[in-house]
């Protein structure tokens, strides 16, 4: 199965082959990124459009290359009560809360899209109003972490959860949750065994779902 990414961040590709390969042990999975250039913002704000940004990665990837199944990956900030964050002016929260999110979609050949939410937490106020004035998060991080390109290391979720979840391992439940369609497509109107996901082997036993944990390898 050959598996591509709408991203070279490595952050994110090896989220994707750590999951594919728990996933479908055992299977000829190759797994790379490529650049997507579709004008999609820097900075994507609020759910649907951090939801559009990741479908469109995914679809573009599918349609361009010759992979079985494309992969997008989308961080965005969501701000309380929708919008841009700007309700209290250009650099202003209006008092609003902020909150990083993420969102992956998965294609699939045989029609499949499937799309999950992944992980989300309140950012600082000052972060917030950083965002709000039109920067984007990964740069803002680099300037409070004095870390560089800090998105395709810790990132913003790995630094403010002390490392307890690095943005590697947050893709990684975002991914998996995402992959349910491929996995088990009986439950929701899927291909069968004619799909990529016919040779997928990590479904759980019973011991499996006594002990959630470790079927999943986290």
């Amino acid at each position: 199965m050959k598996v591509m990414v709408g991203s070279t961040n490595p952050v994110k590709v090896r989220a994707v082959r750590s999951v594919f390969a728990r996933a479908f042990r055992g299977g000829d999975i190759t797994v790379e990124g490529m650049d997507v250039d579709l004008g999609l913002p820097d900075q994507p704000l609020g759910d649907d459009e951090t939801r559009r940004c990741a479908v469109a990665r995914a679809e573009h990837v599918l349609a361009t290359t010759d992979a079985d199944v494309a992969v997008g990956l989308e961080g965005g900030v969501a701000f309380e009560g929708g919008g841009d964050g700007k309700g209290g002016g250009r650099g202003e929260c209006g008092g609003r809360e902020a909150h990083l999110i993420g969102w992956c979609a998965i294609a699939a050949r045989d029609g499949t899209l499937s799309v999950a939410h992944g992980a989300s937490m309140p950012l600082p106020p000052a972060v917030a109003r950083e965002v709000a004035a039109g920067r984007e998060l990964g740069p803002v991080m680099d300037d409070l972490t004095g870390v560089h390109n800090s998105k395709q290391k810790l990132g913003a979720i790995g630094y403010f959860t002390c490392g307890l979840l690095p943005r590697e391992k947050s893709w990684e439940y975002t991914i998996t949750c995402a992959l349910v369609k491929l996995l088990h497509p009986e439950h929701y109107g899927g291909a069968g065994t004619d799909g990529p996901h016919s040779n997928a082997t990590a479904r759980p036993d019973s011991d499996d779902l006594e002990h959630p944990g470790d079927a999943a390898g986290y």
